[in-house]
C-alpha cells in the first residue's frame, strides 16, 4: 500500500514539473506574467518537502567548538584591534578637513589591515591552508578538481573577453555619466579641482570610487578604455563568485551553469561595458553572500563524498572564527563607497544575522564585530552623511515613486499618491516583475526593445524560482528570496521609471544563481530517480534470473543510465549554445541599430577640428558642450554652445576658422548661416543612411 502511494506522489510530482515547464515556456513565449507566477507555483508544489538523498541534515545547527587562543596571541590581538580603532578614529576626524585627505585615506586603509590582520591573529589563520588540503587530496580528486577550476577558467576568460576587448569602439555611444565620471577621476589624478577622498562629487557619489577609474585612466588614457575598464573587470569577477555560491550551496552542475549564465548575459556584459557605478555593486553583492554563508553551509548533496571516506580530517571541525565576520563587515562597509545601489546589502544582511543568531550558526560576539568592520568601513562617509544629509538621502528622493512630480510623470497629471495609491503599485509590481521574464531596460542606458534576459534565462529563472520557494527556511535560498524581494522593492518598485536597469542589476546575479539552482536540483532528481531504477532492478533480477542473464540485464541497464546521462549532458551544451547565440545576436546585432550615437559622434568631430578651428555647436537641448562625453573626450573648453546665428562671433586673424555643427533640431538655421558666411563648406553627416548632424567650415582669414 506505501509503495503504491510513493508511485502515486511521484506521479503527482511528475506531472506537476511538467506542468510547470509548460507554463513556464508559455509565459516567456507570450510574455504573460500570470503564466509565469503560476509556474514558479506549480514548480514549489512539484518540489515542496522533496528530501534529496544528502549525508547530513542541511538545516543542523553547527554549533562552534571552544576557541582556544594562548595569552600571547590574544594579547596581540587586543594589540591590533584597538590600534585599528585608533586608525579609524584618526581618518574620521581628518577627513573632516579636506587639505587632509591623504593622511586620512592612509589612515583609512592602514585601519581596513589592522582589523584584517586582527582576525587572522586571533584565528591563527594560515593563507596558504588551501595548499596542504589539495596536497592531501586523493590523486582522482585532485585530477577533478584541477579540471573543475580549468573550467570555471575557461569561463571567465571567455566573460572577459565579452566585456574588456574594442572598449574605444564598442560600444560607440558614450552616456554622458560615463563623461561626469571621467571628469571626476581626473580630479583625482590632479586635473582640476582637488577632490577629498571622503567626500562626495557629482551626483552625490562617494569620491572614493572616482579612485577606481582614476586608476585605470593613468594607465589606458583619457579615453573609453580607461573609463570602461574597472567595468569590464569588476564584472568579470563576477562569474568565479556566482560559481562559488552555486556550487558551494547547490552543486557543480548550479555553479557551472549559473557561471555560464551570466558570463554571457548580454544585459550584463553591457553594464560591464559602460563606466558608470554599476556592476561593481553587484559584484560586492556577491562576494557579501558568499563570505556571509559559506562558513554555514554543508556541502550540497552527493559533493565531497569520496573526500569525506578517504580522509576525514581534511575539512576541519567548526570552530569559532571571527575572520570571516571581518570579511563581510569590510565589503558591507566598502560597498557603500560605489554608490546608492549598494545600500541593499546592508539591508538584506540584518534579516540573513538574525536568522543566523536565531539557529545558533553565530554567536553576539561575531555578529558584533560583522557590525564593527562594517563601521570602520563606512565611518568616514557616514561622519560626511551627518553633515550633508541631503548627499545621502538626495537622490533617494529624487527617484521615488513617492515624488509628487514622478507620480505625475509616470502616470498622468490628475494621479495621487493619495488617490491612486493601491493603482500605482500594482503597475509598479508589474513593471518590475515583466522586467524578469520579456521586458527591457527603462533607463537612459540601454535599449528598452531587448528583453533584458534572454527566453531560456528568463525560463529557467521562473522555474527556478519555484524550486528556491519549496525550501525557504534553508539558508541558501532564504538569501536569494530576501535579494529578489528587497532589490526588486527598493530598486524597482518604489523608484520611477521603471524597470531601470542601473537600480535593478544588483538583483540580476540572483536570476543566474536561480536557473543554476533549477538545473541542479532537476539532475539530483533525475540521477537519484535512476540510482534508484538501476538498484531496484538489479535486485529483482538476482531474485529471478541465474547470474549470465543478470549480468547481460545489467550491462543493458548500465548502457540506457550512461545513455541518459550523456543525453542530457548534450542538451545541456546545446542549450548553453542557443543562449549564447541569442545574447550574441542581442548586443552586438540588435543593440548597434538604436544606439543615440550623437554625443559621441560630434564629439570625435570637435576633437578632429578643435586645432584647427574654433568649434561651435548649435544643438539647443540635443548635444551642449558642456556635456560629460565631450568635456571627458575633448576638453572642457574644446568647444562653445550657440543659442542663436547673432551669438556668432566674428572671425579674427588668429590663424583658425570656424566650425559650426548643427544638430537635427537646428536643420532650418543652416541657411542663415550659409548667408552670412557664403565662403563655408557644408558637409552632411550620416549614420546608417540617417542624417544626424551638418557641419559647417568657414576658412580662416587671410594674413595678408
Amino acid at each position: 500500500m506505501s509503495n503504491r502511494l510513493n508511485k502515486k506522489k511521484q506521479s503527482n510530482r511528475l506531472g506537476l514539473f511538467f506542468t510547470a515547464c509548460i507554463l513556464g515556456a508559455a509565459s516567456v513565449f507570450f510574455n504573460q506574467l500570470v503564466l509565469a507566477l503560476l509556474a514558479s507555483l506549480t514548480m514549489c508544489c512539484s518540489f515542496w518537502n522533496l528530501i534529496e538523498n544528502r549525508p547530513e541534515d542541511e538545516n543542523e545547527t553547527i554549533i562552534p567548538e571552544k576557541h582556544e587562543i594562548s595569552s600571547g596571541r590574544l594579547i596581540l590581538t587586543a594589540i591590533l584591534f584597538v590600534l585599528a580603532i585608533l586608525f579609524g578614529t584618526g581618518a574620521v576626524d581628518f577627513s573632516k578637513n579636506p587639505e587632509a585627505g591623504s593622511l586620512s585615506l592612509i589612515l583609512w586603509l592602514t585601519s581596513i589591515i589592522l582589523i584584517i590582520l586582527t582576525g587572522m591573529v586571533f584565528d591563527k589563520a594560515n593563507p596558504f591552508a588551501w595548499l596542504k588540503r589539495i596536497e592531501k587530496l586523493p590523486l582522482k580528486m585532485r585530477k577533478h578538481l584541477f579540471i573543475e577550476i580549468s573550467i570555471v577558467a575557461v569561463i571567465t576568460e571567455i566573460a572577459l573577453f565579452l566585456r574588456a576587448t574594442d572598449l574605444d569602439h564598442f560600444p560607440a555611444v558614450m552616456h554622458g555619466d560615463e563623461g561626469e565620471i571621467g571628469m571626476e577621476a581626473l580630479r583625482v589624478l590632479g586635473i582640476g579641482n582637488p577632490i577629498a577622498p571622503f567626500g562626495t562629487g557629482w551626483a552625490a557619489l562617494p569620491n572614493l570610487f572616482f579612485y577606481l577609474p582614476a586608476g585605470a585612466i593613468h594607465i589606458f588614457g583619457r579615453n573609453e578604455i580607461g573609463i570602461r575598464m574597472v567595468s569590464a573587470l569588476f564584472g568579470t569577477l563576477c562569474i568565479p563568485l556566482v560559481y562559488l555560491i552555486g556550487r558551494k550551496f547547490w552543486g557543480k552542475l548550479a555553479g557551472f551553469s549559473g557561471a555560464w549564465l551570466i558570463s554571457i548575459s548580454h544585459f550584463h556584459i553591457h553594464y560591464s561595458r559602460l563606466g558608470v557605478n554599476c556592476i561593481e555593486s553587484a559584484f560586492f553583492m556577491l562576494l557579501f553572500i558568499l563570505l556571509l554563508l559559506a562558513p554555514h553551509s554543508h556541502d550540497p548533496p552527493g559533493q565531497n563524498q569520496e573526500w569525506k571516506k578517504s580522509d576525514a580530517s581534511i575539512f576541519p571541525k567548526a570552530k569559532f572564527n571571527i575572520t570571516p565576520y571581518i570579511a563581510a563587515g569590510l565589503t558591507c562597509g566598502l560597498a557603500q563607497y560605489i554608490g546608492v545601489y549598494s545600500r541593499l546589502i546592508p539591508l538584506i544582511a540584518l534579516p540573513l544575522c538574525i536568522v543566523l543568531f536565531m539557529q545558533k550558526r553565530i554567536n553576539i560576539i561575531q555578529i558584533a564585530i560583522l557590525v564593527f568592520a562594517t563601521i570602520l568601513a563606512f565611518a568616514p562617509l557616514g561622519v560626511h552623511y551627518l553633515q550633508h544629509p541631503i548627499d545621502f538621502t538626495g537622490r533617494m528622493e529624487t527617484v521615488s515613486i513617492f515624488n509628487p512630480d514622478n507620480i505625475k510623470n509616470m502616470y498622468g497629471q490628475n494621479t495621487t499618491l493619495s488617490n491612486d495609491l493601491v493603482s500605482i503599485f500594482q503597475k509598479q509590481i508589474r513593471k518590475n516583475l515583466n522586467f524578469y521574464l520579456q521586458s527591457g531596460d527603462g533607463s537612459s542606458f540601454y535599449d528598452q526593445t531587448i528583453p533584458a534576459f534572454d527566453f531560456i534565462t528568463a525560463l529557467l529563472f521562473w522555474l527556478g524560482l519555484g524550486v528556491v520557494f519549496a525550501r525557504p527556511r534553508r539558508l541558501p535560498e532564504m538569501a536569494l528570496i530576501l535579494w529578489y524581494v528587497f532589490g526588486t522593492i527598493i530598486g524597482g518598485v518604489i523608484t520611477n521609471n521603471a524597470p531601470s536597469g542601473t537600480r535593478l542589476l544588483i538583483v540580476t546575479p540572483m536570476v543566474f544563481i536561480t536557473g543554476g539552482v533549477f538545473m541542479q536540483r532537476t539532475w539530483n532528481i533525475l540521477n537519484d530517480f535512476l540510482n534508484k531504477l538501476f538498484l531496484h532492478r538489479k535486485v529483482s533480477l538476482h531474485l529471478q534470473l541465474d547470474s549470465y542473464r543478470v549480468f547481460t540485464i545489467q550491462n543493458k541497464l548500465s548502457n540506457i543510465r550512461s545513455f541518459l546521462i550523456w543525453l542530457s549532458a548534450l542538451m545541456t551544451f546545446g542549450l548553453s549554445a542557443v543562449v549564447l547565440g541569442i545574447n550574441i545576436y542581442y548586443y552586438f546585432g540588435v543593440y548597434p541599430k538604436s544606439m543615440n550615437i550623437l554625443p559621441i559622434t560630434i564629439t570625435k568631430e570637435i576633437i578632429l577640428d578643435a586645432p584647427s578651428d574654433h568649434v561651435y555647436i548649435l544643438g539647443h537641448g540635443d548635444i551642449y558642450a558642456n556635456h560629460g562625453t565631450i568635456r571627458f573626450l575633448a576638453g572642457v573648453e574644446a568647444a562653445i554652445d550657440l543659442k542663436s546665428i547673432d551669438d556668432l562671433p566674428a572671425l579674427v586673424k588668429d590663424g583658425k576658422g570656424i566650425t559650426i555643427l548643427v544638430t537635427y533640431s537646428n536643420f532650418d538655421k543652416i541657411n542663415s548661416i550659409k548667408s552670412r558666411y557664403p565662403e563655408g563648406i557644408m558637409t552632411n553627416k550620416y549614420i546608417r543612411r540617417n542624417l544626424i548632424y551638418m557641419k559647417y567650415q568657414i576658412p580662416p582669414l587671410s594674413s595678408e
